[in-house]
């Protein structure tokens, strides 16, 4: 099922860049680590302006771990930035039931899940 689910994002993603769209695929580890780099190089302010122009993006691997309150903090942030702007894809093999643990916060839980669910229904 991951396999097919990450095709279609694939494929989502690459018509998206064909029809002129800006679109940026992330693993969460490694957009949690692009964050760290902009804080402490300087860039933090460009690399958020640079996510929220983006059409769509993509975070991959969600709930692999619990968040720490920063990175909960910082995509809060971004989540804010982009919500009912452009579209941010979440993917994952966590039940939906347990993003709330993952996300280790049950307010900024709520926030993100009903942000992320708000288009869906």
């Amino acid at each position: 099922m991951a396999l097919e689910k990450f095709i279609l994002l694939a494929h989502s993603g690459q018509q998206a860049c064909l029809k002129g769209y800006n679109v940026r695929y992330y693993r969460l580890p490694c957009f949690i680590l692009a964050l760290t780099q902009a804080k402490a190089d300087g860039s933090y302010v460009k690399l958020l302006k640079a996510i929220a122009s983006l059409y769509v993006q993509i975070i991959d691997d969600w709930g692999l771990e619990p968040l720490n309150a920063a990175t909960r903090n910082d995509l809060m942030e971004i989540m804010d930035d982009r919500y009912e702007q452009s579209a941010t894809v979440i993917i994952s093999q966590l039940p939906i039931d347990q993003w709330y643990e993952a996300i280790g916060d049950k307010y900024l839980g709520r926030c993100h899940f009903r942000q992320a669910n708000a288009q869906c229904t």
